[in-house]
Formats: C-alpha cells, structure tokens, sequence
C-alpha cells in the first residue's frame, strides 16, 4: 500500500556518510513537529545494521514519544507505509554510504518508487574536507539529491569548503 497524496505527510530522507548528523538532524527535525508544532511525526531507519544505530533511535523514540520504524525487509516497508500515512512529518534515516546496489539500497530505492514526492537531501560535516565532500555528492548523486544539508557548523573553524561546494549552482543548500 502506497501512502495516499490527498493525506500525504512532508517526507524527509536524509543520505551521507557515517557520523554526518543524519540521525541528530532528524531527531531535531522529528522533535520540532512532534513536539513544537503538535502535530504527528515518525522516523523510518533504514540503518539498521550499524553497532547501536537501532538502540539509539529506540532512545529517541521513547524520549520524544514517536514511532520508529525499522526497514530491514520489503514487508517491514510495506508495513511501514500504512503508518506513515497518519503522520504528518517522517524522517527517513540511512546508513553511511549506502548504494543502490547493496541490499539496502535497493529497499531504499523501493521506498523511493512509493514516495516519490519526498525531499532527499545530503547531510554532510562542515568539518569535513572539501573533496571528500565533494566525492560523496557525486557517489550519492544516483539518488536524486539537489540539496545540501550541513551539520556541524559550530565545530569547524572555516565556512569555505560549504561555499566551493555550491559555486557551481548544481547544488543549493538547504535550512
């Protein structure tokens, strides 16, 4: 089952490298409409195989009082999307440098074929160094990214690297 348009929540996939703040940011961004603007939200994990990734969204969801959702299989995502349907944001959370060949990655990209109106943005570390960046934006390009998301702003002593990612115009950045 394919979650209805007339009804359809605001999705969110976030896709980048490991300790990028993928799962920080959709925890900020669950808890904004969770609890700030009162209205439903939940958070697909599709990284469910990394030490202490699935314990830590447990976490959250207890805290923040939200379900979380765990994609290993086809029939948990189709499960999955008869819940999302009530909801009126899902954050998407992937493993670090997923592709679409792996197992994974092709569940992603069946939950893409289901979701086609959802946002898929790239997270990636302010600290990080400028090429490595750029390399992850060119492997992550197969998943139809056009937007930016950097984390980590407070801990990196330069902003230049973010800027000469986006000169070119093919990616903008996202708040």
């Amino acid at each position: 089952m394919d979650i209805p348009t007339a009804s359809a929540p605001a999705i969110v996939s976030l896709i980048g490298p490991t300790g990028g703040g993928k799962t920080t940011t959709l925890a900020k961004l669950a808890s904004i409409y969770r609890h700030k603007k009162r209205q439903k939200a939940a958070v697909l994990t599709f990284d469910t195989q990394r030490f202490g990734a699935v314990e830590q969204w447990r976490r959250i969801a207890k805290l923040m009082d939200i379900p979380v959702l765990e994609i290993v299989t086809q029939e948990d995502l189709s499960k999955s999307m008869e819940i999302l349907g009530a909801m009126d944001f899902v954050g998407v959370d992937t493993p670090g440098g997923m592709s679409p060949s792996c197992r994974i990655g092709q569940l992603y990209g069946s939950f893409l074929a289901r979701c086609p109106r959802q946002k898929t943005l790239m997270v990636l570390p302010a600290t990080q160094e400028g090429t490595v960046s750029q390399r992850q934006i060119e492997q992550a390009g197969t998943w139809g990214i056009d937007r930016l998301l950097f984390s980590k702003l407070d801990e990196t002593p330069r902003l230049g690297g973010i800027v000469n990612l986006t000169m070119d115009g093919r990616w903008k950045i996202d708040g």
